[in-house]
């Protein structure tokens, strides 16, 4: 199993994004995204499970927010929502 991290530029966003994970029943963690991710080279991102990313593409597509990036051990790629 990988992680996928849901970026936020601040915290703000990704606490409201945990939130709307966690009514919809998707644990998740708010973390610093790794050194290298985001281009602006700050922010924050909410931490998936594999498992989950399928939910969290159907809630981001309709929020309107967030960008995915999944872990599987090789680093980490950006995915479509």
């Amino acid at each position: 199993m990988f992680r996928c991290m849901i970026t936020s530029r601040g915290m703000t966003g990704a606490q409201i994004t945990q939130k709307t994970l966690e009514n919809s029943g998707v644990y998740s963690r708010i973390v610093r995204p790794p050194p290298g991710l985001l281009p602006e080279g700050c922010g924050y991102a909410v931490e998936i499970q594999s498992n989950d990313v399928a939910i969290a593409r159907m809630i981001l597509r309709s929020s309107g927010g967030g960008r995915i990036f999944c872990d599987a051990g090789d680093g980490y790629r950006e995915m479509r929502v």
